[in-house]
């Protein structure tokens, strides 16, 4: 007679060991000990984010050319008593030289001492509360300096601007239709919360 086998428990991994793993060409984040695949963005989602990244690029000519946008690399979260977590904003800004630092990593990750400077994530129905509340206190803890949540859904369409107050974000303002988007790091944005919100 023959027993059932008992499927093994997924193993937990560190942080460490995160930072070892081959890019397999997928969006990952990894979540307490766990590599979780990032579901797959809806057509909308990608237009706001390249809209956001055209945006941002014209704004770096122009006003900041120490300053490079990028999609797809991740930021370390500390955790304590467990390991680390890494989240994968949308879109992100860094300076030229936090970036090119960067060069012979295996993955394309701000580590908890060098955060960048700023990280967007764009609100989808599946991600409401991850993006409004879960990251308000995780890009915290990782001391990135500024967070904005872009939220194009029905009802609630605006740009939420948090700055980080000591180790909390204050909310610097919830922006909505022609109201300018004001950044602490972007000074001389202009941009009205509906050109953000454009797909």
């Amino acid at each position: 007679m023959t027993g059932l086998q008992t499927a093994n428990p997924k193993q937990k991994l560190t942080f460490e060991q995160y930072l070892l793993t081959p890019y397999d060409g997928r969006r990952t984040e990894f979540v307490n000990g766990e590599i979780v695949e990032v579901t797959e963005p809806s057509p909308l989602h990608i237009d706001i984010i390249e809209n956001l990244a055209d945006l941002l690029k014209a704004y770096i000519r122009t006003h900041a050319s120490d300053l490079v946008v990028k999609s797809g690399p991740g930021v370390q979260i500390p955790q304590v008593g467990r390991p680390d977590n890494s989240r994968d904003p949308d879109l992100l800004i860094c300076n030229k030289a936090q970036w090119q630092a960067m060069s012979g990593f295996t993955k394309a990750l701000f580590l908890k001492d060098t955060p960048p400077l700023l990280t967007i994530e764009v609100v989808s129905p599946g991600t409401i509360k991850k993006d409004t509340q879960d990251n308000v206190g995780e890009y915290a803890d990782a001391k990135v300096p500024e967070y904005w949540v872009v939220n194009p859904l029905p009802g609630y369409e605006s740009v939420s601007v948090w700055v980080l107050d000591g180790r909390a974000y204050a909310l610097k303002g919830e922006f909505k239709g022609e109201q300018p988007v004001q950044s602490e790091l972007l000074t001389l944005w202009d941009a009205t919360a509906a050109e953000m919100l454009a797909g």
